[in-house]
């Protein structure tokens, strides 16, 4: 009876065993721990400085497991460094290309400005054409009312020598030679009025004339300067566009730099620590 429980008192100390060494290497498992006879897990790609402390420290052995020297792969902050460099540079440049864009809308107003004044100009002169097409049309309302009485006062000196003849032989000598010669002086001014009126009325289609040819002139000037407006809009809009491309790139490019000084100094401000 004795040796039958010594017996199975051994046997429970031997499951009792090796339900420790297997609990034992279950821990070490979670815990990382890597044994001489299983494989080490593959290194994590984590991004380091190019310079980090320890990195040529040997494999610390201790006395009941081997630690493996981490081996980080190093970040370029130099490359980094040159990329906020390049971008700076190319700020620059968007910057100079700005100035210039400046210079050509300044150029551009200034054009614009001088079709305003032009416009302006030619509106001054098609008012001042207007009001002499009106003076002509009034000058010519009155040449033909003068010619209306011209006419009429021909008809009563016509009417008035009829009536003379008939009243001759009631009439002394010198009474007949006194009316005669009344209506001979009027029919005279008349006669001097009609080459006057001749002469206005050809003066007035010169006149009128010119006023044609100078509104063919202004019409060919307006029509010029709404060209130069419409070519000098083309330009603006072209303008507006470049300007918008560049204040597009300066704010990405400003982006860029402002993760680039980020993340240098991140890595620059960052803390190591090492497990042995």
């Amino acid at each position: 009876m004795k040796s039958k429980f010594l017996k199975l008192s051994f046997v429970s100390l031997l499951l009792l065993h090796v339900f420790s060494v297997g609990a034992q290497h279950v821990n070490d498992v979670n815990r990382g721990v890597v044994h001489q006879d299983s494989a080490p897990p593959p290194p994590m790609e984590i991004a380091y400085p190019e310079e980090l402390p320890g990195q040529n420290v040997p494999a610390y052995n201790s006395h009941y497991y081997k630690w493996e020297v981490p081996v980080f792969e190093a970040v370029d902050l130099n490359r980094l460094r040159q990329y906020e460099a390049d971008n700076q540079a190319y700020l620059r440049e968007i910057e100079a290309l700005e100035d210039i864009q400046k210079r050509n809308k300044q150029q551009l107003k200034s054009y614009q400005d001088q079709v305003k004044d032009l416009t302006k100009a030619l509106k001054i002169e098609q008012k001042n054409l207007n009001e002499k097409r009106r003076f002509y049309r009034e000058d010519e309302k009155l040449l033909k009312r003068e010619r209306k009485l011209r006419d009429q006062e021909e008809k009563m000196i016509k009417k008035e020598r009829k009536e003379l003849r008939k009243q001759t032989q009631e009439m002394a000598t010198w009474q007949i030679e006194d009316r005669l010669a009344k209506l001979n002086e009027r029919e005279q001014r008349i006669h001097y009025a009609t080459e006057r009126w001749e002469y206005k009325r050809e003066t007035l289609h010169q006149n009128i004339a010119k006023v044609s040819e100078t509104q063919t002139i202004l019409n060919d000037k307006s029509f010029e300067l709404k060209t130069r407006e419409r070519e000098l809009a083309a330009y603006g809009r072209e303008q507006k566009m470049v300007q918008k491309q560049l204040s597009l790139e300066k704010k990405q490019v400003k982006q860029e730099i402002k993760k680039a000084k980020a993340v240098i100094r991140a890595q620059q401000g960052k803390k190591w620590w090492w497990p042995f």
